[in-house]
């Protein structure tokens, strides 16, 4: 494997290239070095630079979606598509407003969150992406690869009691992108030591990234936490709080951003040991357990049921959802298998569900 663990940065517009770029060494510290590639033309060929960029060791590449302005046909998504013949993760970010319109995910795809054009933004953002693809690298380099591959992503989580949680994941990911792992997995033949390092990692980083954390099931982020207890988002700090011990610290982990499921239900149960009459619907049961915990409780914004049930998360419209007919629906061929706490939120399904193929 090549030693040499460089981040190139691609732009078409020379001031803000070297903006992020700066920004990215700022996060990344001293050894790990930063390149820049601004296309124009006159240069060698683009695919010609890019292997050579390859050859001299990369990690990640960060792009531009829209390079028009280099005038050598080339886009982000040329790059990613290059990247990924090598196994090489690319975060791809776009300075245009963001789509309101839902489209097909490609999971193996990472997209830069768009937050009004702040660079330091962008920056810590790749950061994560870098250090959390260069932990599963590690784990993966010095695991024993003669075990079940759900084994490996849970292990290189520091979760390996999770084996059978996210092993719908990697199924649900293998449907949704066959030609890519066809590609990877068959028509590449058996894979050397390094070339599998190579491809695990890009596979298991893609599925922590876009799916896993994405997707409450075994992992609750922050929003996700105050769903499945059925209360408003403005509670995160006090909840985040309350489940500490529930923290999830793996690859691409935040500091009390995510959280494990069941270490989640297991506090739970120890705060409905203090209720004389616990509920019995589950996302009652838990909003009981936390309020008889932490006292009066806001409630979220659904109209449905005032804001005081949940349990689930809508990925779509990004809110609480509970199991009441009129207020969701089981989840549908966007939705991961294993991402067993979502739901799609009833009045968007039916406006929409012919554009989301169900």
């Amino acid at each position: 494997m090549n030693e040499v663990r460089d981040v190139l940065v691609i732009d078409d517009e020379a001031e803000r290239l070297e903006t992020l770029a700066t920004s990215l060494r700022v996060v990344l510290g001293d050894g790990i070095g930063v390149r820049t590639w601004l296309p124009e033309v006159g240069q060698e060929a683009p695919l010609e630079r890019f292997d050579r960029e390859v050859r001299a060791g990369l990690a990640l590449i960060v792009t531009d979606d829209d390079l028009t302005k280099s005038r050598l046909g080339i886009l982000g998504s040329s790059v990613t598509t290059w990247a990924q013949d090598k196994f090489i993760p690319v975060c791809n970010f776009s300075r245009k407003p963001e789509r309101r319109l839902p489209r097909e995910r490609n999971f193996f795809e990472l997209r830069v969150p768009p937050q009004r054009d702040d660079e330091n933004v962008r920056a810590e953002y790749i950061e994560r992406i870098y250090r959390g693809f260069e932990h599963i690298r590690q784990y993966i380099g010095e695991a024993d690869h003669g075990r079940p591959i759900a084994e490996l992503l849970a292990g290189a989580m520091g979760l390996p009691q999770l084996s059978d949680d996210v092993a719908p994941f990697l199924m649900s990911i293998a449907s949704a992108n066959s030609s890519l792992m066809q590609a990877v997995l068959v028509e590449q033949g058996r894979p050397s030591d390094n070339e599998r390092v190579d491809l695990l990692t890009f596979i298991f980083g893609h599925v922590l990234v876009n799916a896993v954390l994405e997707f409450p099931g075994p992992i609750l982020s922050r929003r996700t936490l105050t769903a499945y207890c059925g209360v408003s988002e403005q509670m995160d700090d006090q909840m985040a709080h309350l489940f500490a011990e529930a923290s999830y610290d793996g690859p691409f982990s935040m500091p009390s951003m995510y959280f494990q499921r069941r270490l989640v239900d297991r506090r739970i149960d120890e705060l409905a040991k203090e209720l004389t009459d616990a509920p019995d619907e589950p996302d009652e049961y838990a909003r009981a357990a936390v309020e008889q915990a932490i006292g009066s409780l806001l409630p979220h914004g659904c109209h449905r049921c005032g804001g005081t049930r949940g349990g689930y998360w809508c990925p779509f419209t990004q809110r609480a959802v509970c199991t009441r007919i009129d207020c969701s629906v089981v989840s549908n061929t966007w939705i991961p298998r294993g991402a067993t706490l979502c739901r799609v939120e009833h009045d968007y399904f039916e406006e929409l569900a012919p554009l989301l193929g169900d």
